[in-house]
């Protein structure tokens, strides 16, 4: 059981990692990017137009955590480390929550412009589409199916990617999520185990 979470939470991290490479070296000014907080249980991201509320069965990981859990080390609070991790077409992941049945909810942000210039999320999206298959083969995943399409989140609609997959006949779902906001593009990703909770959970955010 240990393994198959390991290489879950290693999929997850690499699926993340493999969209946020350096790009051409190209710098915008990120003062108009402003981070979401967290208090308690409750994430919101008013830049984003969500706000998300959780019970005390998950484990809110903040930024001080982040290298052990994901193998990346970010303070919200440092406004130099954050601007450089945009200009190098990195994603700054603001929400990250695990719960005791192994699923993950994660909210992530970063510039579209540093490595795809004009895009909208829609074309992200199907880029995703055509790529998270790799992805989840190379880290074992059999049965692998993905779907492009919508989901509404907070009442209205945006792009989104759902994979479905098997991990040594245990069931894997996925559920990214794709919100656009001016220049950034906020990526909610929902990961479930054996169970899909991912609508469930996605119903549970607000607008802000």
């Amino acid at each position: 059981m240990k393994l198959r979470r390991s290489l879950f939470a290693v999929l997850v991290a690499a699926l993340v990692f493999s969209l946020s490479g350096c790009g051409e070296s190209v710098t915008y000014d990120q003062s108009a990017y402003t981070p979401g907080t967290t208090e308690g249980f409750t994430f919101t991201c008013p830049q984003a137009g969500i706000t998300v509320t959780l019970n005390d069965e998950w484990l809110i990981y903040g930024p001080e955590n982040y290298e052990a859990v994901i193998g990346l080390k970010q303070d919200l609070t440092n406004r130099t480390q954050i601007e450089d991790i945009l200009n190098a077409g990195q994603s700054v992941y603001e929400f990250y929550a695990a719960h005791a049945d192994r699923t993950i909810l994660r909210v992530a942000v970063e510039d579209l412009r540093v490595r795809y210039g004009d895009i909208t999320a829609q074309d992200y999206a199907e880029s995703q589409a055509d790529h998270l298959p790799k992805m989840a083969n190379a880290y074992a995943l059999e049965n692998v199916a993905v779907q492009l399409g919508t989901t509404s989140v907070a009442g209205q609609t945006y792009p989104s990617v759902s994979l479905t997959a098997e991990m040594v006949h245990v069931p894997h779902y996925e559920l990214y999520v794709y919100i656009q906001r001016d220049n950034y593009l906020y990526t909610i990703t929902c990961s479930c185990i054996e169970v899909d909770r991912c609508a469930e959970l996605i119903g549970l955010f607000q607008s802000a």
